[in-house]
């Protein structure tokens, strides 16, 4: 398969996205945003500078775009340490404080999963990535481009794109480098197009087809933390 380095942006094209956190008795700290949904945020904190927060524990996030600044409440529901920095997973108390607190557009600019942190993979480091389609027979192979935790990019051959639709669901089963285990991901395939010879495929991690789910997503969100912390002690 013939591989194209202009499909892999460097860390420089990508917007990183920033948050305080305040929690009661301890001093505010800055994190980077590295995955967003409806109901909550994972964020990055350097190790020195961020506290010890105990799961459980209740904060207020001030998130920030221009002039403007929303604060909404969370609750800490999962922390693990990265290369010196820590990630942590809170889910929002109140989630409808979305609706409430912050315009449409705000949102939608922020709680696009798009503009959230994805690591994209050098050439020579792509995993090699199976979508698993057991109902239909389908099992089409490929690399992985780039990962966030809401889901990915694949390239695959052309001929086995065409024979994909859009909303089809798979088990995308990948290994990422320097990790033993194998991850198996449900995912809906979200769109497509040709590049010449290959295609580029957009799949999305499907939550509701897997009580495993968010184990293994984790798994994920923990790799794309390092690697984020990484680039930043790279400069």
């Amino acid at each position: 398969m013939e591989r194209r380095k202009e499909l892999r942006p460097s860390l420089a094209g990508i917007r990183i996205l920033t948050v305080d956190v305040r929690a009661p008795g301890l001093e505010a700290f800055t994190a980077s945003v590295i995955d967003t949904t409806g109901s909550g945020i994972a964020v990055l904190a350097e190790g020195e500078g961020a506290p010890r927060l105990e799961v459980g524990s209740t904060v207020e996030l001030a998130l920030s775009i221009g002039a403007e600044e929303h604060t909404l409440s969370a609750e800490l529901r999962n922390v693990s340490r990265a290369d010196g920095f820590w990630r942590y997973g809170f889910e929002f108390s109140d989630p409808t404080e979305l609706d409430a607190s912050i315009s449409t557009n705000f949102v939608r600019r922020l709680f696009n999963r798009r503009v959230a942190y994805r690591t994209h993979f050098a050439p020579n480091e792509s995993p090699r990535t199976m979508l698993l389609d057991e109902e239909h027979g389908v099992r089409t192979s490929g690399v992985m481009l780039d990962l966030s935790g809401a889901g990915a990019c694949l390239e695959v051959g052309l001929y086995e794109a065409v024979l994909l639709r859009e909303s089809q669901h798979f088990l995308v089963e990948f290994q990422l480098p320097g990790r033993p285990s194998v991850l198996r991901l449900p995912a809906v395939l979200r769109q497509w197009r040709a590049t010449g010879e290959t295609a580029l495929i957009a799949v999305e991690f499907d939550a509701e087809e897997s009580r495993l789910f968010s184990f293994t997503r984790d798994a994920v969100l923990d790799f794309v933390a390092e690697r984020l912390a990484s680039a930043r002690r790279a400069g």
